[in-house]
C-alpha cells in the first residue's frame, strides 16, 4: 500500500493545476487573457492561454491576437516555476486561424526563443504529465 500511495500522491488534479496557473498568471488574467486546462485522453492535462475575441461592431473586429512580447514578462517566470514542479511537454504556438504551429521546448521558451516569431499568436498550448 505504501507504494501505491506514493504513486497516487504525485498525480495532479485539473483543479490544482488550474489554481497554480491562475495564481502564477494573475496579471495576465486581470488583463483579459484566459487560461484553459482540460484533461486529455492519456490523462495528461492540456494548458492553453488565449485572449478572447471581442466583436464590438462589424467594422471593428478584434480577432483575439497577441504577441509573445505582450506576455513573455509574466509567462517566462511562470514557466520557470512550472518546470520545477511539473513535467512539461512541447509547447505549440498557434500563429494563425488556419492553425499553423510553431513548436518550442520549455527551455527554449524560458530562453525567450519565441521572440524570433514576428507574427500574432492566437494560443499557446502545452501539456503536463
Amino acid at each position: 500500500m505504501r507504494y501505491l500511495r506514493g504513486i497516487f500522491e504525485s498525480v495532479v488534479t485539473r483543479e490544482e493545476f488550474l489554481d497554480f496557473c491562475e495564481t502564477n498568471l494573475a496579471y495576465l488574467v486581470d488583463e483579459g487573457y484566459e487560461i484553459f486546462v482540460k484533461e486529455d485522453r492519456d490523462r495528461s492535462l492540456l494548458f492553453a492561454l488565449t485572449i478572447p475575441s471581442d466583436i464590438s461592431t462589424e467594422e471593428d473586429y478584434d480577432t483575439g491576437e497577441f504577441k509573445w512580447d505582450d506576455v513573455k514578462d509574466h509567462f517566462i517566470p511562470f514557466l520557470t516555476r512550472l518546470n520545477k514542479k511539473y513535467s512539461v511537454g512541447i509547447a505549440q504556438f498557434f500563429t494563425n486561424r488556419t492553425k499553423t504551429y510553431e513548436y518550442y521546448t520549455i527551455q527554449q521558451m524560458i530562453q525567450d526563443k519565441p521572440t524570433e516569431l514576428d507574427c500574432y499568436l492566437y494560443e499557446i498550448e502545452f501539456s503536463i504529465k
